[in-house]
């Protein structure tokens, strides 16, 4: 059998059935799954307006659902999986506007000579301010912004790729926008 999150057989996410008696870890996400997969996936399409990345933020909800079943107690599944689905959706969201952000900056970035030819002295300029901003951060501070600004990560993220825990991450972000708010004014 193979798992919403690429996992196959019984090992790993999906363990063993508990036998008799009351439903176990298995049984619950697999009826929590079918019972509410349809309605999630109306949900995730009416924000994401695309039937394929909604299918995958449904896929995606649901593994971060068995990810977190231990950690995090549940009162209200119904409420919890929507909350995941829409932490999924905004996240997808905001990562496919920093692509498109991202892109046009690199175009542009591509055809610096053609502005200068075109005599978009502004921009250049601006540009050259924004770099030696940056410059005046830490290697760290740049690193976090740009895996927050280009590549779309979320402060959890973060925090997982640099091991330390949500708050720090978050604080560590804010102090390399305010590095970089200092260094770009000044």
């Amino acid at each position: 059998m193979t798992t919403p999150c690429g996992e196959s057989g019984n090992g790993g996410i999906w363990p063993k059935s508990s036998g008799g008696g009351a439903p176990g870890r298995n049984e619950q996400i697999t009826a929590l799954y079918q019972e509410h997969r349809e309605a999630l996936f109306g949900y995730c399409r009416n924000i994401v307006d695309d039937a394929d990345a909604a299918s995958d933020m449904v896929q995606q909800t649901f593994c971060k659902a068995i990810e977190s079943w231990d950690r995090e107690p549940v009162r209200n599944a119904r409420a919890w999986l929507y909350r995941l689905a829409h932490n999924n959706c905004y996240d997808h969201l905001k990562q496919s506007s920093m692509q498109e952000v991202s892109l046009s900056a690199w175009e542009e970035y591509e055809n610096d000579s053609a502005l200068v030819a075109q005599d978009h002295s502004d921009d250049v300029l601006e540009r050259v301010a924004i770099e030696e901003a940056l410059q005046k951060l830490t290697e760290n501070q740049r690193q976090i912004m740009a895996w927050y600004y280009d590549q779309g990560y979320n402060c959890r993220e973060i925090a997982e790729k640099l091991d330390i825990e949500h708050k720090s991450a978050q604080q560590a972000l804010w102090r390399a926008r305010d590095a970089f708010k200092r260094a770009y004014a000044g």
